[in-house]
C-alpha cells in the first residue's frame, strides 16, 4: 500500500456520514487512483526517501478516489438525485486532471487563452 494517501484522508476529504476508512471498496478506489496518479505523473520522484506531493496531486488523488468509489452504485454512469431524478455521471473530470496535471487539462488556465499554455503543470 502506498504511504502518501490512505482511504482515511479520502474519507475525511468527503465528509460524509456512514463511510469509514475500513470500507474495503474506499480501501480498493483510493489504491486505484494512487496507482493511477503514480503512473500517471511519472515525472515525479514517487520512490524518494520522504516524498510528498504537493497538495494539489493530493487533493486530486482524493477526489479521484471518491469519484471511483461513487461509480461504484452507478456501472451504467447514471445515479438518482436526492430528489429522485436520475443524474448521468460525468465520463471524465477535468477538475481532477487539472489538480494532478495530467490530461488535456493540464495546463495554467487563463481566461481567453485559446489553448493551454506550454510549460506549465501542476506538480
Amino acid at each position: 500500500m502506498v504511504s502518501w494517501i490512505d482511504a482515511a484522508f479520502v474519507a475525511a476529504h468527503a465528509d460524509v456520514d456512514g463511510v469509514s476508512a475500513t470500507d474495503v471498496p474506499l480501501v480498493n478506489a483510493t489504491a486505484a487512483a494512487s496507482a493511477y496518479v503514480e503512473e500517471a505523473r511519472s515525472d515525479l520522484d514517487w520512490s524518494g526517501e520522504g516524498f510528498v506531493p504537493s497538495p494539489a496531486v493530493k487533493l486530486g488523488t482524493a477526489m479521484l478516489a471518491w469519484r471511483l468509489y461513487q461509480r461504484k452504485d452507478a456501472p451504467l454512469g447514471i445515479i438518482t438525485s436526492p430528489t429522485g431524478d436520475p443524474l448521468s455521471i460525468l465520463f471524465e473530470d477535468p477538475d481532477i486532471a487539472r489538480l494532478l496535471g495530467v490530461g488535456s487539462q493540464s495546463g495554467r488556465f487563463v481566461f481567453g487563452a485559446p489553448t493551454q499554455l506550454d510549460g506549465y503543470r501542476t506538480t
